[in-house]
């Protein structure tokens, strides 16, 4: 048998651990019957450094874009926070639902919804002018509930033959302090509290653009 590169022609040489048999002549022109014994060759060293500096350039511009990510994301995330805190973005009515009753006059109680969250209403009445048609009244509304707070001095018109009323005045103290309040409320049944009535709506506060 003869040996050619360190292999016997009737034996299958290995190529990187692995069996490699081919007849005919090697890529490098050596003519070895029908058995190759031959090494991987992998593109030149030039190559191989233009390969790898192409490479560690990608790699370093991904790391700085992500870089350049985690860094604004804290500043948006803080102004998210600002504008929560401030109730969310601006342009935009916040719904606040109610319903309240007079527990002992001039004092009222109640339950809040909407953008407040789920919370207690407290109220006291200011003045009260009752007329046949008519009924204006002045008074402190506090919503207390689970997401904001705020104080509101209101003023009520009140329409006794429809049983409705319309609500403005302006945010007193809490959440968007000084801004413009509307709203309305429809009186209805309520046998269980002390005169038998309730007073449900909805207080709207708008915050502009500015």
């Amino acid at each position: 048998m003869r040996a050619v590169n360190g292999c016997h022609a009737s034996l299958i040489c290995y190529c990187n651990d692995q069996p490699f048999y081919q007849p005919g002549s090697c890529s490098n022109g050596r003519y070895v019957d029908r058995i190759l014994h031959v090494s991987v060759n992998s593109a030149p060293p030039d190559e191989r450094n233009k390969e790898n500096t192409l490479t560690n350039r990608i790699v370093k511009l991904l790391v700085l874009a992500l870089l350049a990510t985690f860094a604004i994301l804290p500043s948006t995330l803080r102004t998210q926070v600002a504008l929560a805190d401030s109730g969310g973005e601006r342009g935009h009515n916040f719904d606040i639902t109610f319903t309240k009753w007079i527990t002992t006059f001039p004092n009222m109680e109640g339950i809040v919804g909407g953008d407040v969250g789920v919370g207690t209403f407290a109220g006291e009445i200011l003045t009260f002018l009752p007329g046949l048609h008519i009924t204006n009244i002045e008074a402190l509304y506090h919503m207390n509930g689970g997401n904001h707070f705020f104080s509101a001095h209101v003023f009520v018109t009140e329409n006794e033959d429809t049983g409705k009323a319309t609500i403005t005045g302006v945010v007193t103290d809490g959440w968007h302090k000084g801004k413009d309040v509307l709203g309305e409320y429809t009186i209805i049944s309520c046998p269980d509290k002390p005169l038998g009535v309730c007073f449900q709506g909805t207080l709207h506060i708008h915050v502009g653009s500015e």
